[in-house]
């Protein structure tokens, strides 16, 4: 293509929105919102679980597997409740998983990072109390392995 043959046309200015226009979007987006059904229909119309095109079923890493859980697991207790729980609730691996449930890839398996596919080998447990349990882990697994300081 030559050079120089064509006008360029530069793209027009947006016009500046006045604050009345803005205060009418605001408007509606908070009449909307408000709405009791509006919100159950936009949720309604995003396609979750299987419904979802990139749904892949069983072949899921760790991060996928422990978000599904932790949708499903929510709003129940802490597994140790006590006076020390603290933090944002997570779900964490039963000890007790039977060894044929458990999934992951090498790379995750030789960082600890071993899942399962089934809801009911997880537990909810606070910030505090996973921490303290997967630490309990480790230091276990170290003194198995004959790493005896801890």
């Amino acid at each position: 293509m030559p050079k120089g043959v064509y006008d360029r046309t530069m793209a027009k200015p947006r016009p500046r929105r006045t604050s009345e226009s803005r205060e009418k979007m605001r408007a509606i987006t908070r009449a909307k919102w408000t709405d009791p059904g509006y919100r159950d229909r936009v949720h309604a119309a995003l396609p979750r679980g299987e419904r979802n095109p990139s749904w892949r079923g069983d072949a899921v890493g760790y991060a996928a597997v422990h978000t599904r859980h932790q949708r499903s697991l929510q709003g129940q207790p802490c597994a140790s409740a006590d006076e020390t729980c603290s933090g944002p609730f997570a779900c964490a691996l039963r000890r007790d998983t039977p060894a044929e449930h458990l999934l992951g890839s090498t790379a995750e398996a030789s960082r600890g990072l071993l899942f399962s596919l089934h809801a009911e080998d997880y537990q909810v447990l606070c910030t505090h109390h996973h921490r303290q349990y997967d630490w309990d882990q480790e230091k276990n697994a170290a003194l198995h392995r004959g790493k005896t300081h801890a």
